[in-house]
C-alpha cells in the first residue's frame, strides 16, 4: 500500500507497544458520527491502555468542529481496512457486510451496533450466534453499552479464540 494513503500519525498505531487498538467505523451509508463514532470515543476516553482509531469512511469526512477528540484517539477521513484491521484488537462497526467480512478475515472480534435497515441486523445476529463478537442490538448504543462491550471483548479471550476459528 502506498504510505501516502495513511495518516501522518500512522507510526503511533504500528509502534504502540502493549496498548490495545480499538478500530471504529460508522460505515459508508449511515455516516452520522453521533450514532456510533462519538459514543465510542466518549466511552473509551478514560481508558489509557486503549488507543481508539476512527475511520470516517469517506474522503474529506470530518467530525463536528465543536467535538474535542480525546487524547487516546486518532481520527482519519479514510483508512484502508487492509491496513487498519490487522493491527486491531476489536472492531466497533454498524455491521456492514464489508466491515464484517474484513474483520473475520483479519481475525478481529467485533462489537456491532446495527441500525434497523439493510442486512445489518442479520449480520449482527450472525456475529452473536457465532461468538465472534457482541451484538448491541441497536444502531445508537450508549457510551456505557459500548464501553462494557469493548472491555468484555478485550478481557474475555473467547471472542478472539472464536474469530480465529472462523477465520481459519
Amino acid at each position: 500500500l502506498d504510505p501516502s494513503h495513511l495518516p501522518d500519525w500512522w507510526s503511533e498505531i504500528v509502534y504502540r507497544g502493549t496498548t490495545k487498538l480499538v478500530a471504529v467505523s460508522q460505515g459508508t451509508v449511515v455516516t452520522s458520527p453521533e450514532a456510533l463514532i462519538i459514543p465510542t470515543l466518549e466511552a473509551l476516553k478514560d481508558q489509557h491502555n486503549i488507543l481508539v482509531v476512527v475511520a470516517l469512511g469517506k474522503r474529506g469526512a470530518t467530525l463536528p468542529a465543536e467535538y474535542s477528540i480525546p487524547k487516546n484517539a486518532r481520527v482519519a477521513d479514510w483508512i484502508p481496512f487492509d491496513s487498519l484491521l490487522p493491527l486491531s484488537d476489536v472492531f466497533v462497526t454498524n455491521g456492514g457486510y464489508g466491515s464484517f467480512q474484513n474483520a473475520l478475515a483479519n481475525g478481529v472480534p467485533l462489537v456491532i451496533a446495527p441500525p434497523f435497515f439493510a442486512d445489518k441486523r442479520d449480520i449482527a445476529a450472525r456475529v452473536e450466534w457465532s461468538g465472534t463478537g457482541i451484538n448491541l442490538k441497536t444502531g445508537t448504543p450508549t457510551p456505557e453499552a459500548l464501553k462494557g462491550a469493548v472491555l468484555e471483548v478485550l478481557s474475555d479471550g473467547k471472542y478472539k479464540k472464536r474469530v480465529i476459528e472462523v477465520k481459519e
